[in-house]
């Protein structure tokens, strides 16, 4: 096996010769390149599914004004605990030009646009963050349309606020390999887009719990329902009625009575007797939890960048003896 080497000398004078690149301060290239190295996926960092460290590279290199330039607010350097909220505007330009590049015919005949940046343009918000976030779910509503696995959709504004801040933690625990303490500056994994699990492991976290239950439940309102032949759904033998909810589009009821909006409080005869198939209902308990961007209807799906689990242990990482 023959065994590769880069000289970071010569990658050096390569970044500041590069005319692509001649909008950005010298000072930064070598660390905005670190930072493209990490968010692409290593170490402890999830990867974007179908967009490899090449295609992270030829866009940032091809929009490089457009996401670090002066004229922008945030730069990807800015992975620090005082400044990392400014580069996560940086990342999602970055994002947004990585998924654009790949749709570009359908963003040139809907909007008019051939550039990431005319869209960006395009947008008018209060505030610099919801003007990102709406020029995102702009370009999330197109890439929606075309694709054909929930793999590739662009993830929501939340998730790839929790991918930006396990990107800046693993920048700052490189940063910190040189110092007798790696954990100086470093903030809890907990507060950095990971959970502990039970056996003290860390597991990335995609969402928030609270999203990740609301969009269960959407999910488990599309794929699961009732069976009822007789009863019409208005006993507590219907599975829907008895969980006080409404019959939904999984279930093979007939002459549903259950289908007016969601039953809270309500009477039901627990004596008629009702036929139904318990067979529908054996589904798997490890449904796939989809994670909804911030709209009511959690219907969105934001698990679209993971192909595999990744679970870490901090302790072993650091060397660190458990008291």
């Amino acid at each position: 096996m023959t065994e590769r080497k880069l000289n970071l000398n010569t990658l050096k004078r390569c970044l500041n010769q590069d005319p692509n690149l001649a909008s950005i301060s010298p000072d930064m290239k070598c660390n905005i390149f670190k930072t493209l190295f990490i968010t692409s996926g290593c170490d402890y960092i999830s990867y974007f599914s179908g967009h490899g460290k090449a295609t992270f590279i030829e866009v940032f290199c091809q929009n490089a004004q457009f996401i670090c330039g002066t004229e922008m607010e945030g730069c990807l350097s800015e992975t620090g605990s005082q400044d990392k909220h400014k580069g996560f505007l940086a990342f999602l330009r970055l994002v947004g030009c990585l998924y654009f590049k790949k749709h570009w015919s359908s963003f040139a005949t809907q909007h008019s646009c051939e550039t990431p940046r005319q869209l960006f343009e395009s947008v008018l918000a209060e505030t610099v963050k919801k003007r990102h976030e709406m020029w995102i779910n702009m370009i999330r509503e197109i890439v929606s349309e075309r694709i054909l696995s929930e793999e590739e959709r662009i993830p929501s504004t939340s998730a790839l606020e929790r991918h930006w801040n396990r990107t800046c933690w693993v920048s700052q625990f490189w940063q910190n390999a040189v110092s007798q303490d790696v954990k100086v500056g470093l903030p809890l994994p907990e507060e950095s887009g990971w959970m502990c699990q039970e056996d003290g492991c860390y597991a990335i976290g995609w969402d928030s719990i609270e999203l990740q239950e609301r969009v269960k439940g959407t999910v488990e309102f599309l794929t699961k329902g009732c069976s009822c032949k007789k009863s019409k759904c208005i006993t507590s033998q219907c599975s829907c009625r008895k969980q006080q909810k409404n019959c939904g589009p999984a279930c093979k009821c007939m002459d549903c009575g259950n289908n007016n909006g969601h039953v809270e409080n309500s009477r039901v005869d627990q004596s008629e007797d009702d036929t139904y198939s318990d067979e529908d209902h054996r589904e798997d308990e490890n449904v796939n939890n989809y994670y909804s961007d911030d709209d009511e209807s959690g219907s969105e799906s934001d698990n679209c960048y993971v192909t595999s689990e990744v679970v870490v242990d901090f302790d072993v990482m650091m060397d660190i003896d458990e008291d």
